[in-house]
Order: structure tokens, then C-alpha cells, then sequence
């Protein structure tokens, strides 16, 4: 029986990351309406961006879609481990994978949040600044 603070060996760590990336980065081909919100948008590795979104435990959140669970049950669990945090884009209904620690973020999941980071890769974004919801205003946790 594992403890609270076991490590996670690196290998199901990586996996779990591969998975939650491949999931998040999947996109339908989109109808020719002509919108531009309809239009993929790929960005390049530097790219500066303004996501706004909600913060989710990406493991338990791909697990759950897999199985044919409800990933409104996930509660932090792996995140608490140091797994990956997800932030599901309002916009255009992706998941970027976080680079932070995430374990600094689990009091903010299932938040409305802010992020302003730059690209990595595909599906990956590293956090300059997020932000939460303070009323009408927003403040800065990271």
C-alpha cells in the first residue's frame, strides 16, 4: 500500500502527461461558417498568450472521459501528487496543459481563472501570470 507522499514513478507520470496532452489537443474539423472563432488556431512554441478558463486535475479529468465517467467528480487527488493541471479554454472548449507546480494550484481548481503565459508546445503552456475571479475584479495567485 503506497502513503500519501509516494512518489509517483516517472514513467506513469509521463504517460499520464502524454495522455492529457494527446486528449486536449484533439480538434474536430470545423464547418465552413466563415467565423473565425469556427477557424483552428495553431499557435507557435514563444507564442504569448491570454487564456481564460477553468483549472482541472487533467489526469483524473482524462481518465474519467475514457472510462465514461463524470469528470465532475475529479477533486484534486492527482494534482496533490503532483500530477498535471489542465486549464480548459471557454473559448474554444480545448485543454492546455500547465507548466507549474502543481501542487500550488489544487485550492484553485474548478476556478475561473486567467492565464497569461507562453506556448512550450503544442497543447502546453507555461504560466506567467494566472489570475481568479475576485468579484468583478481579478487576482493574481501565480
Amino acid at each position: 500500500m503506497r502513503s500519501p507522499t509516494a512518489r509517483v514513478p516517472l514513467p506513469t507520470l509521463l504517460l499520464a502527461l502524454l495522455t492529457v496532452v494527446a486528449i486536449g489537443c484533439q480538434r474536430e474539423a470545423p464547418e465552413e461558417t466563415g467565423s473565425p472563432s469556427d477557424q483552428p488556431v495553431d499557435y507557435a512554441p514563444e507564442d504569448t498568450l491570454v487564456v481564460t478558463g477553468t483549472l482541472l486535475d487533467a489526469t483524473c479529468h482524462a481518465e474519467m472521459e475514457t472510462q465514461g465517467g463524470d469528470p465532475s467528480t475529479c477533486e484534486g487527488d492527482y494534482v496533490i501528487h503532483g500530477y498535471p493541471v489542465g486549464l480548459r479554454d471557454d473559448d474554444r472548449d480545448t485543454v492546455w496543459m500547465l507548466v507549474a507546480v502543481p501542487q500550488s494550484l489544487v485550492d484553485y481548481l474548478t476556478t475561473h481563472v486567467r492565464v497569461s503565459g507562453v506556448v512550450r508546445s503544442r497543447g502546453v503552456l507555461v504560466p506567467q501570470q494566472i489570475d481568479v475571479r475576485d468579484g468583478d475584479d481579478w487576482a493574481a495567485v501565480l
